[in-house]
């Protein structure tokens, strides 16, 4: 009867901790943050060139390996995101069959978070620069007006949530985005629930707080008994 217990016990046990992992799972997918989209143009011969660069909103991407670096500069720290530029296409030939060209330029577009004291990008082929950027106002010039690389959520002193600015807004502020589909934005509509990045991320939190919390009062009720 004691090893049935036991053995009860220890499966709760386990149940609770694969529960939890689940939940803290969740709560960081669905965690939508402020991301920065660098655009890249990377020839064979390692010459690269930053294209273009854009804040958004939105979920990073995964950069752990590779032979290239891309390092974001905050002045007081560095971050470094390693990928490998892919310098193949996937085509559909005449006998519909897929095959891999290969082709001189990659274009990659890397998801990173972004903060507003970024400095500067740079990007290396092992130990040497290839391609560096100095943001300086590129993001936000805070002149009174939204234009070239600006929008509303990497510079909100130029640019109110309803301009057309690139990226998509839906959040309450009684006007329409342009940017924005119809079935997108809440006020264009008028019948779909908003979209707020705080909000949501603050809703997620909490609920995985919450189910910590439960987990945890059951763990401590399993082991007094």
């Amino acid at each position: 009867m004691k090893e049935e217990g036991r053995w009860y016990k220890m499966k709760i046990k386990s149940t609770l901790i694969i529960v939890s992992m689940v939940l803290v799972l969740i709560n960081n997918v669905y965690a939508i943050e402020r991301i920065l989209e660098v655009s890249l143009e990377i020839a064979k011969d390692g010459e690269a060139k930053i294209n273009n660069i854009k804040t958004n909103t939105g979920f990073t991407g995964n950069y752990n390996t590779g032979n290239y670096s891309l390092v974001l500069d905050y002045g007081k720290k560095t971050e470094t995101y390693r990928f490998s530029p892919n310098f193949y296409l996937r085509i559909l030939d005449k006998e519909s069959m897929h095959r891999d060209i290969e082709i001189p330029i990659a274009r990659e577009t890397l998801y990173l978070p972004y903060s507003d004291d970024l400095f500067s990008i740079k990007v290396l082929n092992g130990v040497e620069t290839v391609a560096f950027l100095s943001l300086g106002s590129l993001l936000c010039n805070n002149d009174g007006l939204c234009q070239k690389n600006e929008n509303f959520v990497g510079c909100q002193s130029d640019c109110n949530s309803y301009e057309k600015d690139g990226v998509c807004m839906n959040i309450k502020d009684d006007r329409c985005d342009p940017d924005c589909s119809k079935d997108q934005d809440y006020e264009c509509t008028g019948n779909l629930s908003q979209f707020n990045i705080k909000t949501n991320n603050l809703r997620y939190s909490l609920y995985g707080l919450l189910g910590i919390v439960i987990l945890y009062l059951i763990y401590r009720y399993l082991k007094k008994s």
